[in-house]
């Protein structure tokens, strides 16, 4: 069903968790290439002698621990977008879908748990922000996929009816 009046329905909830994991999967992705570079000396090499050298012969020279860091400051903008993302998504659940009270504290314990865990990863080496971000990672995917669970288990008669089926 189309929603021409933009109003929030189970199906467009589910659909922006199923985004959010996409980006998650995605993040974690960038770590283990941003931990492959740095870890692995035939790609820091490899990266080396094809993208770096290229690129400073040209006058923009990229290191391939440069590229690294972007890769995990991308993964560190997504994860705290994410989180935005779904307290967004579990506050109108709530509101408007009559997602149970229980689920709504649930998620923004786990989000403030994993925020806190952000904070902390700040002041921590390259190495040991990427491990604390695929834990963060991995509890946001468990939390959507809980999030995503409670919205399916929404009572049929009120998902009819916001979603107009």
């Amino acid at each position: 069903m189309i929603d021409l009046f933009g109003r929030f329905t189970v199906s467009k909830a589910i659909r922006e968790i199923s985004m959010i994991e996409v980006v998650l999967a995605a993040s974690k992705a960038k770590l283990d290439a941003a931990l492959n570079i740095r870890r692995d000396r035939k790609t820091y090499l490899e990266f080396f002698y094809k993208v770096s050298v290229p690129s400073a012969m040209v006058g923009f020279p990229i290191t391939p621990i440069a590229m690294s860091n972007l890769f995990i400051n991308d993964a560190y903008s997504a994860v705290r977008k994410s989180i935005k993302k779904l307290r967004s998504i579990a506050e109108k659940a709530f509101r408007k879908l009559n997602l149970s009270f229980v689920v709504y504290s649930n998620v923004n314990t786990k989000l403030r748990e994993v925020e806190d865990r952000l904070r902390s990863i700040e002041a921590l080496q390259a190495e040991q922000c990427v491990n604390e971000l695929m834990k963060c990672i991995d509890d946001l995917l468990a939390l959507c996929s809980d999030m995503l669970s409670a919205l399916r288990s929404v009572t049929p008669s009120i998902r009819d009816e916001v979603s107009g089926i």
